[in-house]
């Protein structure tokens, strides 16, 4: 750190730059971790304190989010304010195209075969399910790993962010599920349609990211019937992740009887 910077300007645990313009969470978090903490000066930072880890890790992490991510998230024009309210009905109003995708068998996945061009075209046929992009991944992946992975397929595949609905976050993902599991339940769903999966799995692996992807697609006012419209917020579906786990995440204060 330049010893032109002023210090005030500086976060006392880590000596990165802190917002200027912190928000309530942040000074708050900023508070409780200075109440838990000491003085101790550095060559960095005059105005350093000293603490377990653990007491000031959420709060850097906070600030670094507020100085970094949030204006990028701003500049991309990603929302900083979602209407949690009426996503549960949005999710609803998609229950055609969703339930074709979980009801259309498909094609049987050829374990281990070889990723020809030939192949990939196959791969890519007609078909709710093998038109849905999260789904081909699924596919691509199954067949290039071999039937051997297939008892750890929930693990393999429920990776963080390819089961994160981008900037919808913790809150978005908490609200899709649960609104899929009501009107998707496992009573009315062939279990042999899901194969590999669990109709759970089948529903965080592939329809969460799939309603993530329609919902960026409303936000963004553009047709869901153009493929070229579903890569651009494929993008920004995955662009988003950090930034909406960040923003909106699950403190347990939505009302989800609302």
């Amino acid at each position: 750190v330049s010893p032109e910077i002023d210090p005030k300007t500086l976060c006392p645990f880590c000596d990165h730059i802190f917002p200027a313009d912190p928000s309530p969470k942040l000074v708050l978090l900023l508070e409780t971790a200075l109440n838990r903490s000491y003085r101790e000066q550095r060559p960095t930072n005059a105005l350093g304190r000293k603490a377990p880890i653990g007491v000031y890790i959420g709060m850097c992490a906070r600030h670094v989010f507020e100085q970094e991510l949030l204006p990028e998230a701003i500049a991309s024009g990603w929302p900083t304010s979602i209407d949690w309210s009426s996503v549960g009905a949005r999710v609803e109003a998609m229950r055609g195209p969703l339930q074709s995708i979980l009801c259309d068998p498909g094609r049987d996945i050829d374990y281990g075969r070889q990723q020809t061009e030939e192949h990939l075209e196959e791969v890519l046929a007609t078909g709710p399910r093998m038109e849905c992009v999260f789904w081909q991944e699924v596919v691509e992946e199954l067949e290039a790993s071999g039937s051997r992975h297939v008892s750890g397929i929930a693990g393999q595949f429920s990776t963080f962010e390819k089961a994160q609905p981008g900037y919808y976050g913790e809150l978005g993902f908490i609200i899709m599920i649960r609104t899929l599991q009501r009107i998707f339940p496992e009573d009315i769903v062939d279990a042999e349609t899901v194969r590999p999966f669990m109709l759970r799995e089948f529903i965080g692996r592939i329809l969460v990211p799939e309603v993530g992807m329609r919902l960026i697609m409303q936000d963004m006012g553009l047709d869901d019937n153009d493929p070229t419209n579903k890569q651009k917020a494929i993008g920004v579906l995955r662009a988003s992740v950090k930034y909406g786990v960040s923003m909106f995440e699950d403190n347990g204060s939505l009302d989800f009887n609302m």
